[in-house]
């Protein structure tokens, strides 16, 4: 199984980039469930994702946040 990260969505199509830096474009259209941008997908050997990897999306959402945090705080 690979996991991509949704990068953004445009015109229908879900950009998505894994760990190692390859793209891979879904259409939205053909994913049987709803995405947005950040989340994480998992592909089995299909060439849709089989469903999302909720905590790891979780978990790096939180990351980014406390990052900005940390940046907000700085520039004060």
């Amino acid at each position: 199984m690979k996991e991509y990260t949704v990068d953004r969505i445009e015109n229908g199509i879900a950009i998505c980039i894994s760990d190692d830096d390859k793209v891979h474009k879904v259409p939205v259209a053909s994913i049987p469930f709803a995405i947005s941008e950040g989340d994480i997908l998992v592909f089995g050997d299909e060439e849709g994702p089989s469903g999302k990897n909720e905590e790891k999306t979780k978990l790096r959402r939180s990351q980014a946040q406390e990052k900005l945090n940390a940046l907000f705080e700085r520039s004060k």
